[in-house]
């Protein structure tokens, strides 16, 4: 209860000064302590909000509140949301982890193997709709040499 008590008042303070890091973690935490404490609908409408404000969150923020809206959707038994949430997860998941493998390479000199994987995370990107983290990929892959 403390943990959802103290999400609310991030949340307030995070949209009144305007701080997405705030906000993301915030919905990440509300998602889940909704969850636990049967608040289904409630959670269900912060992750509802977590999509609706995906352009401005943080990728960590953003994949943690989706975890906490699927858990919702778990205890409500809304299968069908969950399923579809499940893929957005699966490709976001994904892509990230392909952008850090071509960062990786980046940072060890390994430029076309580092294309490759930036590359790829953009596609994923692209394709599960995640624009302003495709965004962000191609600004890395531009950077480079």
């Amino acid at each position: 209860k403390d943990c959802y008590a103290y999400s609310l008042k991030a949340l307030e303070l995070g949209e009144s000064a305007k701080c997405f890091a705030t906000i993301g973690l915030a919905y990440s935490n509300l998602t889940w302590s909704c969850g636990e404490l049967q608040l289904l609908d409630e959670g269900i409408k912060y992750g509802q909000e977590v999509l609706a404000k995906s352009d401005y969150l943080e990728p960590f923020a953003y994949y943690q509140s989706l975890g906490g809206l699927g858990m919702n959707y778990l205890f409500k038994g809304d299968s069908q949301n969950n399923l579809e949430l499940g893929k957005i997860l699966r490709e976001f998941g994904e892509a990230i982890q392909t952008c850090n493998l071509g960062l990786l390479h980046q940072q060890n000199g390994q430029q076309i193997p580092a294309k490759k994987c930036l590359s790829e995370a953009q596609r994923i990107l692209a394709q599960c709709k995640s624009e302003p983290y495709a965004q962000r990929v191609q600004q890395a892959l531009a950077a480079m040499p």
